[in-house]
Protein backbone atom coordinates (compact mmCIF):
# COMPACT_ATOMS: atom_id res chain seq x y z
CA UNK A 1 0.00 0.00 0.00
CA UNK A 2 2.83 2.40 0.81
CA UNK A 3 4.45 1.77 -2.59
CA UNK A 4 1.21 2.56 -4.40
CA UNK A 5 0.75 5.82 -2.46
CA UNK A 6 4.37 6.72 -3.10
CA UNK A 7 3.93 6.18 -6.86
CA UNK A 8 0.74 8.27 -6.88
CA UNK A 9 2.50 11.07 -5.02
CA UNK A 10 5.50 11.04 -7.36
CA UNK A 11 3.35 10.93 -10.52
CA UNK A 12 0.67 13.47 -9.61
CA UNK A 13 1.26 15.69 -6.61
CA UNK A 14 5.00 16.22 -6.98
CA UNK A 15 4.81 17.62 -10.55
CA UNK A 16 1.91 19.91 -9.63
CA UNK A 17 3.65 21.25 -6.53
CA UNK A 18 6.89 21.67 -8.47
CA UNK A 19 5.11 23.63 -11.21
CA UNK A 20 3.44 25.94 -8.68
CA UNK A 21 6.73 26.59 -6.88
CA UNK A 22 8.52 27.21 -10.19
CA UNK A 23 5.79 29.60 -11.38
CA UNK A 24 5.81 31.53 -8.10
CA UNK A 25 9.61 31.78 -8.20
CA UNK A 26 9.67 33.10 -11.75
CA UNK A 27 6.88 35.60 -11.01
CA UNK A 28 8.76 36.84 -7.95
CA UNK A 29 12.04 37.11 -9.89
CA UNK A 30 10.67 39.19 -12.78
CA UNK A 31 8.47 41.56 -10.74
CA UNK A 32 9.53 45.19 -10.85
CA UNK A 33 7.77 47.86 -8.86
CA UNK A 34 6.48 50.98 -10.61
CA UNK A 35 8.83 53.95 -10.40
CA UNK A 36 6.08 56.14 -8.93
CA UNK A 37 2.42 56.04 -8.03
CA UNK A 38 0.15 56.63 -11.05
CA UNK A 39 0.09 58.89 -12.95
CA UNK A 40 3.55 60.28 -12.00
CA UNK A 41 6.31 58.92 -14.29
CA UNK A 42 3.91 56.24 -15.36
CA UNK A 43 0.81 56.55 -17.51
CA UNK A 44 -1.15 59.65 -18.41
CA UNK A 45 -3.95 60.69 -16.07
CA UNK A 46 -7.42 59.53 -17.12
CA UNK A 47 -8.90 61.55 -19.97
CA UNK A 48 -11.44 63.23 -17.67
CA UNK A 49 -8.82 64.67 -15.28
CA UNK A 50 -5.38 66.19 -15.53
CA UNK A 51 -3.88 69.14 -17.40
CA UNK A 52 -2.58 67.17 -20.42
CA UNK A 53 -4.53 67.39 -23.69
CA UNK A 54 -5.53 63.89 -24.77
CA UNK A 55 -7.26 62.75 -27.94
CA UNK A 56 -9.15 59.70 -29.13
CA UNK A 57 -9.15 58.27 -32.63
CA UNK A 58 -12.35 56.92 -34.11
CA UNK A 59 -16.02 57.74 -33.74
CA UNK A 60 -18.14 58.82 -30.84
CA UNK A 61 -18.12 57.05 -27.49
CA UNK A 62 -21.62 56.54 -26.12
CA UNK A 63 -22.63 54.79 -22.93
CA UNK A 64 -26.00 54.17 -21.33
CA UNK A 65 -26.01 53.74 -17.56
CA UNK A 66 -29.38 53.32 -15.92
CA UNK A 67 -31.24 54.90 -18.83
CA UNK A 68 -28.96 57.96 -18.89
CA UNK A 69 -27.11 58.08 -22.24
CA UNK A 70 -23.95 60.18 -22.58
CA UNK A 71 -21.80 60.62 -25.70
CA UNK A 72 -18.34 62.06 -26.25
CA UNK A 73 -17.64 63.28 -29.79
CA UNK A 74 -14.20 63.54 -31.42
CA UNK A 75 -14.58 65.66 -34.55
CA UNK A 76 -11.25 67.08 -35.68
CA UNK A 77 -12.52 70.39 -36.99
CA UNK A 78 -15.08 70.82 -34.21
CA UNK A 79 -12.50 71.69 -31.57
CA UNK A 80 -12.61 70.07 -28.18
CA UNK A 81 -14.90 67.07 -27.62
CA UNK A 82 -18.56 67.82 -27.05
CA UNK A 83 -20.49 65.94 -24.38
CA UNK A 84 -24.01 64.95 -25.32
CA UNK A 85 -26.77 64.04 -22.89
CA UNK A 86 -29.86 62.15 -23.97
CA UNK A 87 -32.18 64.68 -22.34
CA UNK A 88 -30.70 67.78 -24.01
CA UNK A 89 -27.76 67.41 -26.38
CA UNK A 90 -25.54 70.10 -27.77
CA UNK A 91 -25.15 69.80 -31.52
CA UNK A 92 -22.62 71.23 -33.94
CA UNK A 93 -22.59 72.08 -37.61
CA UNK A 94 -20.31 71.24 -40.49
CA UNK A 95 -19.71 68.54 -43.09
CA UNK A 96 -18.88 65.92 -40.47
CA UNK A 97 -21.72 66.80 -38.07
CA UNK A 98 -23.37 63.86 -36.43
CA UNK A 99 -26.41 64.23 -34.20
CA UNK A 100 -26.76 60.72 -32.89
CA UNK A 101 -27.40 60.00 -29.24
CA UNK A 102 -26.48 56.53 -28.06
CA UNK A 103 -24.91 55.54 -31.37
CA UNK A 104 -21.49 55.65 -33.04
CA UNK A 105 -21.18 58.15 -35.89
Amino acid sequence: MKKILSKIFVKTFLPVVSAVVLFAGIAYAVWTEPTAAPPNNNVEAPINVGPTTQTKEGGDICVNVGGNTKCLSNLAEAGPPIVLAAESWQGWTGDNACASVGKTC
